[in-house]
């Protein structure tokens, strides 16, 4: 199964259209614990981020 497919799945499972056994089934428990560490991961860098230093005043 290629990435892109494995993501696809996992986002059905996200979304609520397959269940966790399912995703597990379909994916195995190694590739759904990584991607659940690399979202969980990636949401706590942006709570970190403060996005101020992306924003511009309009005065230039």
């Amino acid at each position: 199964m290629r990435d892109a497919e494995k993501i696809a799945t996992y986002e059905r499972y996200r979304a609520g259209d397959i269940t966790e056994d399912e995703v597990r089934e379909r994916l195995g428990d190694d590739v759904i614990d990584g991607m659940r560490e690399d979202r969980e991961a990636f949401e706590e860098a942006v709570d970190m981020c403060d996005t101020s230093d992306f924003l511009q005043d309009d005065e230039g």
